[in-house]
């Protein structure tokens, strides 16, 4: 059997359509556990109208805690042998259990399907390539290779119960952004083979994303170190274990990329090519010199950063400055083909009337 966690948090648009979106799958041996964190909308009471209609789903109310909590609580509420997890305000694709449970093989640990992400210009399918693995190091070296891209994501992934259980993994209830990512890097800990499948079968959706998502939740400098240094030794835990030297490349380029991304950039005007840096306590980056610049993937971010450590200033700045302006052109034109596409979709509507 297979527990379907889904937090929910004032989900009373979207919550019906996941739910409904479960209770269609081809692969029926499920039990699906809603947490409801302490909603102040109608998704409390949507949560218990869903639950009267199929006796596998179960509500649990609990007082707002944020999504860890709330998950380690279907952690603790789950009876499956496999665990995966969905957001509230997605859905899946009727074979999206099946195609997971089709990858299960005695050596596999691990169970990954490709996904569609519907944003509001249109739906982009992020397919990986098939990858089956029977032995731990060579599982790693997929994950950070074949798989990277937005391998953070739960809600794709299978998990056995018995390894979550045994090695009492659990969400860090101190942090609310990253923290889906820290809970694999430690479940990889203890894995064999993984499986990966170029099935699309999840819909990560963006079109209406809700506006009481974390993921949209401003923080502090504090918070948002916090959190990046978590995310590192985690991932160092993971190098430490198995000496991969693609997994120091992967920290270094993760923690020097996501300060810059969420505290640099959003510290700056971006309509303002010139700002100046902002001022951050050297507090916030004194791990950083253990770290490799020479690893970022990105070329601003390296040349940003290798500017700023060496002591250029003015280095740093241009090339930040760079980046903003490939930031501000990208929403530009964005924006300018959700326009055409809305009057396109308008200009046929009004054909039909």
């Amino acid at each position: 059997m297979i527990s379907i966690i889904v937090p929910v948090y004032n989900a009373q648009k979207y919550i019906k359509r996941c739910v409904e979106s479960i209770v269609n799958q081809s692969y029926q041996k499920w039990e699906l556990i809603l947490i409801d964190d302490g909603s102040k909308d109608d998704s409390s009471l949507i949560c218990d109208e869903l639950k009267q209609t199929d006796s596998r789903i179960h509500v649990v109310h609990t007082v707002n805690q944020g999504a860890s909590a709330a998950r380690n609580r279907g952690l603790d509420e789950a009876a499956g042998d496999y665990i995966t997890f969905v957001d509230a305000d997605d859905w899946v694709k009727p074979n999206h259990l099946e195609v997971l449970v089709n990858q299960i093989d005695s050596d596999v640990d691990l169970c990954i399907n490709s996904f569609i992400a519907d944003l509001y210009y249109g739906s982009r399918p992020y397919q990986y390539k098939e990858v089956k693995t029977h032995e731990n190091i060579e599982s790693i070296n997929a994950f950070f290779t074949i798989l990277l891209q937005h391998s953070q994501f739960l809600w794709n992934k299978l998990f056995k119960s018995n390894i979550i259980k045994d090695n009492h993994i659990r969400f860090n209830t101190y942090i609310s952004l990253g923290e889906d990512n820290i809970f694999i890097l430690e479940y990889l800990n203890y894995i064999r083979g993984l499986s990966a499948s170029s099935v699309c079968t999840y819909h990560y959706d963006q079109i209406d994303e809700n506006p009481f998502s974390l993921g949209r939740r401003k923080r502090s400098v504090d918070a948002i170190t916090y959190q990046l240094k978590n995310n590192c030794e985690a991932i160092l835990k993971l190098y430490d274990k198995y000496n991969i030297e693609l997994l120091y490349e992967y920290a270094s380029d993760y923690f020097y990329t996501r300060i810059f991304e969420r505290i640099f950039v959003p510290n700056v005007d971006v309509k303002c090519c010139l700002a100046d840096l902002p001022v951050a306590p050297l507090k916030y980056f004194e791990d950083l010199p253990q770290l490799k610049v020479e690893s970022i993937s990105n070329t601003y971010i390296r040349s940003f950063w290798k500017g700023l450590l060496d002591g250029k200033k003015l280095t740093a700045k241009f090339y930040l400055n760079i980046y903003l302006l490939k930031l501000w052109l990208k929403t530009k034109i964005i924006k300018i083909v959700v326009a055409v596409k809305h009057a396109f979709r308008n200009a046929q509507r009004n054909a039909y009337l």
